[in-house]
């Protein structure tokens, strides 16, 4: 009998829960919350401030590059930094 006490309280809040977030997006302008997400805010971009992903994504080019870059003076046979001729694939 408890449980069924407790688990009709929890579903009540629930309910009540549901309830709010449904009036509070009818209630909002376009029916849509903020956006809270640092890289896609329009106040964060104006200041310079990047979210983490297009942060990696930046020094993941960068490492990238600079990769590429070293491989380019290297003196193996196909930029690998394998020095046999039989191993590396073109």
């Amino acid at each position: 009998m408890i449980f069924l006490k407790i688990f009709g309280i929890t579903l009540f809040f629930i309910i009540v829960a549901f309830a709010g977030l449904a009036i509070k997006i009818l209630l909002k302008k376009n029916g849509r919350f903020p956006n809270t997400h640092v890289g896609r805010s329009k106040e964060m971009k104006k200041r310079g401030i990047v979210g983490f992903q297009a942060y990696d994504r930046k020094v993941q080019r960068e490492a990238w590059h600079k990769e590429a870059l070293d491989s380019e003076d290297d003196s193996s046979c196909c930029g690998c930094g394998l020095s046999d001729a039989d191993v590396c694939v073109k």
